[in-house]
């Protein structure tokens, strides 16, 4: 029935009413089922209206509302334009009702609660990998409701220095282009393993990219980032592999995205590639690919319960033309494998023997906890490969329970873990609590 009155309705038939029969016949062990659709007259859209947006400007709601005045109305466009305004994040709730105003015309009654998009926030915590942290940041991803993400950040922790400056467009002049630009200086330390010929290894980093890119349609997006870098890279145990280099790259990418929020997705998915090419000019030679694909599927239409089920996978691939100094991918911590530190597993060898293929997975099943504050809860399983020239010369995994608040400030999540059959002595570094902030699924 829903799919009849879908394609009925894509033809501007927007009051279609479609009913069925069903025939029995005993005899036969059978049953004829007889569909009865009830076209009406065709709609047109008089006119749209935007209210209660009392920050955000009606020419970006309205940049992603499918359908304008003198429109046949379409099911499907009115459908996602619902879903896109959602994945805007500039709205907690986003809806679209139809009010008709003759046999042959409606208006689209468009209606949003803003979300706190811009924030000034002042703050410290502890972290079990980086110790104290100390932040300061100015962030608004809808600045004086133009749709523009502005950016300033600044983060100190034992492990971590950075300061960044971000200025992102996704609608250029509220076109299908969008840009970004960020300037950043980023200083990191990396704790070695016991047994590492060179020890703790600190870079430092300075530099900046640029992008541009353009919908294909409405779900998927391409582009290209260009990113100019240098960095010095220093060793505790070994000075003679310190090294200072210049990488110059361009990031050529594609994303899909039908989900229906920006928060709490409950259909749909996300999936997305990319190919940096560092070689372009500068010291470092190589070539980076990195992939992901997200699912969600919402059980309330099946238990009458807001659960969701959510899974992801996400590759990493590097390939050597030349030069990947200071380059080694790490297994380990609330973004890739929860139950172990940060950087849990990493190479004993990093300029001669770097991990060069890792892969992650992560199903959770999650549950309202608090609706009105945005706090769900969740049971999670994690699994992960690592290795040189191979996926499965490391195979870990981690399970355990998460709490979730969508904060004014982002996301925030308590995580609760245990390894799944560690090492006897330890030798994992396992974890059981983590706190992650500006996180998600």
């Amino acid at each position: 029935v829903k799919s009849i009155k879908t394609k009925i309705a894509n033809k501007g038939y927007a009051y279609a009413n479609i009913k069925y029969d069903i025939r029995k016949n005993k005899k036969n062990n059978t049953v004829d089922i007889i569909y009865n659709a009830i076209e009406g007259n065709k709609v047109y859209i008089r006119d749209v209206i935007i209210t209660n947006n009392t920050r955000t400007l009606d020419r970006v709601i309205r940049r992603d509302v499918y359908l304008a005045p003198n429109d046949l109305f379409n099911l499907t466009d009115f459908l996602d334009s619902k879903s896109k305004l959602k994945r805007t994040g500039f709205f907690t709730n986003v809806d679209i009702k139809q009010k008709r105003i003759n046999k042959n015309q409606m208006d689209l009654i468009v209606s949003v609660e803003e979300a706190p998009t811009g924030s000034l926030t002042f703050g410290g915590g502890y972290s079990s990998y980086d110790g104290w942290v100390l932040s300061a940041s100015i962030n608004d991803k809808n600045i004086f409701g133009s749709g523009l993400n502005l950016g300033l950040a600044f983060e100190h922790s034992n492990k971590k220095d950075t300061a960044t400056v971000s200025l992102k467009n996704p609608a250029i002049n509220d076109s299908i282009y969008n840009g970004s630009f960020s300037i950043y200086k980023k200083t990191s330390i990396i704790t070695a393993d016991d047994n590492s010929t060179v020890g703790d290894e600190t870079k430092k980093t300075q530099g900046f990219s640029v992008g541009v890119g353009r919908a294909l349609n409405r779900n998927t997006r391409i582009g290209i980032l260009y990113a100019l870098e240098a960095e010095d890279l220093s060793y505790e145990k070994n000075a003679s592999n310190n090294s200072s280099y210049t990488t110059s790259s361009f990031t050529p990418y594609i994303n899909f995205d039908n989900t229906d929020s920006f928060y709490v997705p409950r259909s749909g998915i996300q999936v997305g590639t990319s190919l940096k090419i560092a070689g372009a000019g500068g010291d470092a030679k190589y070539i980076q690919n990195n992939s992901y694909f997200k699912y969600y599927l919402g059980l309330e239409d099946y238990v009458n319960y807001d659960a969701i089920v959510r899974y992801k996978i996400k590759s990493s691939i590097l390939n050597d033309r030349g030069d990947i100094t200071g380059k080694s991918f790490y297994l380990g911590g609330p973004s890739s494998l929860r139950g172990y530190k940060s950087y849990a597993f990493q190479p004993d060898d990093k300029e001669n023997h770097p991990y060069k293929k890792a892969l992650t997975q992560s199903i959770e099943l999650s549950f309202p906890l608090l609706k009105k504050a945005r706090i769900r809860w969740a049971l999670f399983f994690d699994y992960g490969m690592i290795g040189e020239n191979s996926f499965e010369d490391i195979k870990k995994s981690g399970y355990g329970a998460s709490i979730n608040w969508y904060s004014p400030v982002g996301p925030i999540q308590l995580i609760f873990s245990r390894a799944n059959n560690p090492t006897s002595d330890d030798a994992d570094k396992t974890s059981n609590f983590e706190f992650s902030l500006g996180s998600t699924f």
